[in-house]
């Protein structure tokens, strides 16, 4: 899978939210008003869908968070009849979720790679004589590092 396609996946729903405006733009242009009407509500939906989700779920727990005043921000400007306000602001929301989740994901992947690639005798936890192997070639060093909280320049 090529890096421009897993880009794709992880961004479809933003995506969708930005066409979604050209459509509504285009539609309003040529006065097919109600046709704009449709696109623009169903694509506020779809781009604001998980955080109405997260902040019932939210709701239901007893916590509460500032994504109410997304959600209210959004209501409003339907009720208005400020759709393109809307549809902006569901990108914004979508934008910034698929934003934390891509880099949630990389950070997680970027991490678990980096534990595959510990040696073996790091990962069981057993010392040095039980494996015979060295830990640390540079005890200094690695002291020094523990010490300030990075690495000696020296």
């Amino acid at each position: 899978m090529s890096r421009f396609s897993r880009y794709l996946v992880h961004f479809k729903i933003p995506l969708s939210v930005l066409l979604g405006i050209i459509i509504y733009l285009i539609l309003s242009f040529f006065k097919y008003t109600q046709a704009s009407i449709i696109v623009a509500l169903a694509l506020t939906f779809v781009g604001s869908y998980k955080l109405i989700k997260n902040s019932l779920i939210s709701i239901l727990k007893g916590q509460l968070v500032l994504d109410y005043i997304a959600i209210l921000s959004i209501s409003i400007a339907i009720l208005t009849g400020e759709y393109l306000v809307a549809l902006i602001i569901a990108l914004m929301l979508a934008s910034g979720a698929t934003l934390e989740e891509y880099g949630v994901s990389s950070a997680k992947n970027s991490l678990t790679q980096l534990i595959d690639r510990i040696p073996i005798p790091f990962q069981s936890g057993k010392t040095e004589k039980q494996t015979g192997a060295k830990t640390f070639p540079n005890k200094n060093r690695r002291e020094n590092f523990d010490k300030k909280g990075r690495g000696d320049r020296s």
